[in-house]
């Protein structure tokens, strides 16, 4: 497996998790009580790494698609079907992450 896609299948998790999580916080809290750490450009340092991680995920799924498309007959059918469905999230991810405001400026 190429180190994108590695990369892809480990932030990507991290910024679904992470994601959930800081919503989950700013909801619980009411979002009025404290801003959840320092703040850079007016938004919270947390939100600022899980934009960033998901511009990298989305690079790394851009990456991962040819990998995927140039070791079709070289390897294991098993390996094929990781690294597509690993490119298949990655594109059902960047639609999320819109909605989610993750890839918006």
């Amino acid at each position: 497996m190429s180190r994108a896609a590695r990369f892809l299948s480990a932030a990507g998790l991290t910024v679904v998790l992470g994601s959930f999580a800081y919503l989950f916080y700013l909801v619980m809290t009411g979002g009025k009580l404290a801003v959840p750490g320092p703040v850079l450009a007016g938004r919270p340092l947390i939100w600022l790494t899980l934009q960033a991680l998901t511009v990298a995920s989305v690079v790394a799924t851009v990456l991962t698609a040819p990998a995927w498309r140039r070791v079709r007959g070289s390897v294991p059918r098993e390996e094929r079907g990781r690294l597509g469905l690993l490119v298949v999230g990655g594109l059902v991810f960047i639609p999320w992450s819109l909605y989610w405001g993750l890839l918006l400026p």
